[in-house]
């Protein structure tokens, strides 16, 4: 553990102050000393001890806290002296006597006078060593019962053993293994000579320190560090929110791995020297950097991070062997940018100020703070840096070499954690992550991006924490090169009504668009668009014209785009279903001066001084104009059409859409690649810019565009029919929209070549459906914002595994690039959430009159041409360069503390059968009242009830990750472009489980367990919903529930179950159930028992009968 020189000054004058502080009765701490006990009652456990004892009882037979060392013994070996020398060790130090009972009501620990240690001696293989000291590693002990020290003794050769020495943490930690392997030299060398021992008689036993300490926290020194802590940590996160590879398991788990990495000598000794020159210690620097690379990691400036102290603060402890070690929560601040100089002179302070109030026992702490409980996570730190400084001090054995190391036993106590050795032979560290979180391959690198922190950090202190290279040159060369690397040929030299006249010119019978069973050909199309353009010109439309366009969808839509662009101009969707104030505002924005439309659409649109080209009013003006194309006015880079969409706040925003954006989405494409012979359903509507891929992709590709009316795409039986009918082979749907299709009609997609899903995170239930019951050629989900034009990253969805949970978004599209960054647009990691940045061929212009929001979220693109735009999607890369998709930035929310993802709230909802469709939100009602809500849509009416399903939430996600309230809808609302409108999501009503009033037991069981709470919380009125923590509970008290709980209801269950139900009502419930099924299982064994004894009298019988016959 760590070690921080304890007093800087002479041998002299500490051993005169060490005097005059025993005079004064108080040790060189500043605090009582420890006196030995004068009594001879067992003595009560140490509050570290009381923690372990806690632990056991939530997982008996735990591996977790063994402590597995392996000791090499080379020479002429006396194993019966080797063993005379362990019996002296343990019968000079109490505590590896001990074991620990249950007495009046109070765990005590039982001194064994007299136990003998058991050391087996076994012949083995050198290869077999590693397996047979995990085996042993592994082995539980049993707290009851002891004994707490196992010695095995493996010989390997003539003068070659290997000794196993396993404890439990309980009685024992790193520091007692110094002194343990001093006082076995000392014994060893002093019995191979035939003297006596040589060691003093100890001045105290462990069991006097735990009395003390139990005294020590009822005094005013531990009102004091409670005070200190309280002040240090408050308001600081409770949770360190690393990325992690695998679903956090609703309960904490301590399956370990283990990735080992040692520094260059080189970069070592750099190390040491500017922490010298900087008048800081190794832990320090060490630390500081491990903060970097968390914070890094995590996003998070401000971090709890475990660090165990020795905790033996009075000097007579140090010979002792026990379980003395305390845990610190130190705080590392990297708010404001500092620089690594200045966070290190932070972490001193923080660090001085930690070991000068050392004293009060983490448990303690925990119980003070109160921070809200969570199964799946440690109380108020994940993470643990442990700085193990071994000074390597040579033993001697008897003629004999000796040398020593942990065993890894496959366990971890935290999700991570990190030890660095700083021994003789350099300096190494070993990262211990729980194997239910982490990938070893993801270890590994965070071990590389340490190490490449190191470096930077000797070479320049100076830089911001943020700005040192984390990144390998490997890792930044596959970020920004290696997985944008999508250059394809595409036409960059023509626009786009350009590319469609050249499939007139190829293509001039075959049919380009359907609308209401009426055809037009590719020559009858390009004829009438050719006509409105030379039409628009008369009416002033020149290049870079912004030229309004309300038409519903037909062909008269087609006709207006071409026609608009043919012209010069760029056309402006007006959506006829949006609100009078939209348009308007549009209108306003754009300054349009002409408008296409049709007449009975005219009411929509305001009338001040626009001129309007109806396509039907107009048809004669507009059929006598010529037909011929007209010469090009305008350049691939010119605007093609200005998109409105929804701004953050409440102003829509106008994209600014080149031709050359819409000819890299649809002229050949990497993720689906359209030709003549397909027929491309068009289901949205032209203000939503799905509608560029669907128009767009068909034309320039010879196809044939199909209009599917919006009552059509909302009705599934009708919508499948239309697909088969119409040969419908591509198209793009909204996630919400394909949802209701394929509840009702998985196999409708059956006969498409390409079906793109997007515009929201794809739930895997239905796209599962749609696999098995009739999936297209091509499943895709399609990604990207209008200002990246539809398009911007796509996933294959048959080359993922049928059972995944999350359906990542994929990998950049041709001629785009993609980026994850951090806020400083500094490469992140594999596997690190960071913010998604697009750039390439697809990028707009930016936003109509709004240079300021263009200059925010269009940048210039620091690794290579052009811009890049900043999606505010949190994103994280997948170790084969595939994005995840996380969610909104803005969608993240923090309740007490914890960082929530409502995407993982949805799929755990959307994974219950009963449910077809799940939303969840973050409601905030009244002003700083910020609470979940998730709006859930049944399979049938009445399947499932709000508190059913909440019950079945709670085997799935943490308790502070549960909704406030579950809303049951007919339907999700949707906008006219087929998202969830989250606006128009209804105000919640009061769910029970939110309710905090006062409720009285309902049954006899519930006031049953109520009044067990009540006599252990010492507390009187308790609601049935009041949560077990708020009230004050605690580990130990926890202890006393449930023993108190067994013995009331006679009944068995494990102590975890009350972590899962933290309130009366909860555990009742569970109780309940418990108990029923019980009673079933007992009734069902009894009738077997039943029916067997029919069947052997039956038998016997027939054997009786048998024997009569002969």
């Amino acid at each position: 553990m760590s070690r921080v020189s304890k007093f800087a000054m002479s041998k002299e004058k500490r051993a005169l102050l060490d005097k005059m502080l025993q005079e004064e009765g108080i040790s060189a701490s500043g605090i009582a000393r420890i006196e030995k006990r004068s009594d001879q009652r067992p003595a009560r456990l140490s509050s570290s001890q009381q923690r372990l004892w806690f632990l056991d009882k939530m997982e008996p037979n735990s591996k977790t806290y063994n402590m597995p060392y392996l000791i090499e013994l080379h020479g002429p070996l006396d194993v019966d002296l080797l063993r005379d020398t362990l019996q002296e060790i343990s019968e000079r130090h109490e505590i590896l006597r001990t074991s620990f009972a249950t007495q009046d009501g109070e765990t005590v620990q039982v001194v064994n006078s007299k136990q003998a240690v058991t050391m087996h001696v076994l012949p083995v293989q050198p290869s077999d060593v590693g397996r047979l000291a995990m085996a042993e590693a592994q082995r539980s002990f049993s707290l009851t019962e002891g004994p707490l020290l196992r010695t095995v003794l493996l010989q390997t050769g003539e003068e070659k053993h290997t000794l196993l020495l396993t404890l439990h943490h309980i009685v024992f930690d790193g520091w007692s293994m110094g002194v343990l392997l001093r006082e076995l030299s000392a014994l060893y060398e002093a019995f191979a000579k035939g003297e006596p021992s040589p060691l003093g008689v100890l001045p105290l036993q462990y069991g006097d320190y735990a009395e003390w300490q139990q005294e020590w926290l009822k005094g005013a020194g531990y009102q004091q560090q409670i005070n200190y802590w309280k002040e240090t940590l408050a308001g600081a996160p409770v949770v360190l929110d690393l990325p992690v590879d695998r679903p956090r398991p609703l309960l904490k788990t301590d399956r370990g791995g283990n990735v080992a990495f040692s520094l260059s000598n080189e970069l070592a000794k750099r190390l040491k020297a500017w922490s010298q020159q900087e008048d800081v210690t190794l832990f320090m620097t060490l630390f500081a950097a491990f903060s970097v690379l968390l914070s890094r990691y995590s996003g998070q400036e401000d971090l709890l991070i475990g660090a165990p102290f020795a905790g033996r603060s009075q000097r007579e402890t140090e010979g002792l062997l026990g379980f003395f070690v305390n845990t610190l929560v130190l705080r590392a601040n990297l708010t404001g940018d500092p620089t690594f100089s200045e966070l290190v002179r932070r972490v001193k302070e923080t660090t001085t100020g930690a070991m000068s109030n050392q004293d009060l026992p983490f448990d303690k702490l925990v119980e003070e703070l109160q921070p809200m409980r969570d199964a799946s996570r440690s109380p108020l730190f994940q993470v643990m840096f442990n700085f193990l400084d071994s000074p390597h001090e040579e033993l001697h054995f008897g003629g004999l070499t000796l040398t020593h190391s942990e065993v890894l036993n496959g366990t971890a106590k935290f999700d991570l954690t990190l030890y660095v050795e700083d021994g003789a032979d350099g300096i190494k560290g070993n990262f211990e992550y729980n194997l239910d979180l982490f990938e070893a391959a993801t270890v590994e690198r965070m071990a590389g991006h340490l190490q490449t922190l190191l470096e930077g950090i000797v070479i320049r202190p100076e830089l911001s924490v943020v700005e040192l290279p984390m990144l390998t040159d490997a890792e930044l060369e596959q970020e920004l090169q290696g997985w944008n690397d999508t250059k394809r040929p595409y036409p960059q030299d023509r626009c786009v009504h350009q590319l469609v006249e050249e499939q007139a010119e190829k293509r001039p019978d075959a049919v380009a668009t359907l609308f209401d069973g009426t055809e037009l050909t590719y020559a009858q199309l390009n004829a009438r668009a050719n006509q409105l353009a030379h039409h628009l010109r008369q009416h002033g439309v020149r290049p870079d014209a912004l030229v309004g366009l309300c038409v519903e969808r037909s062909h008269d839509l087609v006709i207006g785009m071409l026609g608009i662009l043919k012209a010069g101009g760029a056309y402006v969707p007006l959506d006829p279903a949006y609100p009078a104030e939209r348009l308007a505002f549009m209108q306003r924005d754009t300054g349009l001066s002409v408008i296409v439309a049709q007449a009975h659409l005219l009411e929509r649109l305001p009338q001040n001084g626009v001129q309007t080209i109806c396509l039907d009013r107009d048809h004669a003006a507009i059929a006598a104009e010529r037909t011929d194309n007209l010469a090009p006015v305008t350049d691939a880079e010119q605007l093609a059409y200005v998109l409105y969409t929804s701004g953050s706040t409440g102003v829509p925003k106008g994209v600014l859409v080149p031709h050359r954006a819409i000819n890299r989405l649809v002229c050949n494409t990497d993720y689906a690649q359209l030709d003549a012979s397909d027929v491309v359903g068009q289901v949205s509507n032209s203000s939503f810019d799905a509608a560029t891929f669907e128009i767009w992709g068909a034309l320039v590709n010879g196809g044939k565009l199909v209009g599917v009316t919006k009552d059509v795409a909302l009705t599934p039986k009708e919508f499948a029919a239309e697909l088969k009918a119409q040969g419908i082979t591509a198209m793009f749907m909204t996630a919400a929209l394909f949802n209701q299709i394929a509840a009702v009609f998985p196999d409708a997609f059956s006969g498409l070549r390409h079906l793109l899903v997007g515009g929201e995170a794809l739930d895997a239930r239905w796209i599962r459906e749609v696999i098995m019951h009739g999936a297209p050629q091509h499943l895709l989900n399609g990604y990207g914002p209008t200002e990246s034009t539809t398009f911007a990253v796509c996933q294959q969805v048959y080359d993922l595994a049928i059972d995944v949970a999350n359906i990542p978004i994929g990998k950049p599209i041709a001629n785009t690039v993609a980026y994850v960054l951090d806020s400083r647009l500094q490469p992140l990691p594999v596997g690190v959430p960071g913010e998604l940045y697009l750039g390439g061929d697809g990028l707009a212009h930016g936003y109509l009159n709004r240079p300021e929001l263009t200059a925010e979220r269009f940048l210039q693109n620091p690794y290579g041409t052009g811009q890049l735009y900043k999606t505010g999607d949190l994103v994280r890369r997948l170790p084969d360069g595939t994005l995840e998709y996380l969610g909104r930035l803005d969608h993240q929310v923090k309740v007490r503390g914890f960082r929530i993802e409502l995407g993982e709230i949805e799929q755990a909802l959307a994974a219950q059968p009963a449910l077809r469709e799940v939303v969840a939100i973050v409601r905030e009602d009244e002003p700083g009242d910020k609470r979940i809500v998730a709006y859930v849509v049944p399979e049938q009416s009445g399947a499932i009830t709000a508190q059913e399903l909440r019950e079945q939430l709670k085997s799935k996600l943490p308790e502070y990750m549960l909704p406030s309230a579950i809303v049951l809808l007919d339907a999700l609302p949707l906008t006219v472009n087929g998202k969830v409108d989250r606006q128009a999501l209804p105000h919640p009503q009061a769910a029970r489980g939110s309710d905090t009033d006062y409720v009285a037991p309902q049954n006899e069981t519930e006031a049953i367990v109520l009044g067990v709470w009540q006599a252990v919380l010492q507390v009187e009125r308790i609601s049935i919903h009041d949560n077990f923590f708020d009230l004050g509970g605690h580990s130990l008290l926890l202890i006393k529930v449930h023993e108190g709980i067994q013995d009331k209801l006679r009944t068995q269950f494990s102590i975890v179950e009350l972590f899962r139900h933290t309130t009366v009502y909860t555990l009742t419930q569970f109780l309940t159930s418990q108990q029923a099924s019980a009673k079933t299982a007992g009734q069902a064994e009894e009738s077997q028992a039943r029916a067997l004894s029919k069947k052997d009298v039956i038998n016997r019988r027939k054997q009786v009968s048998k024997g009569r016959g002969k």
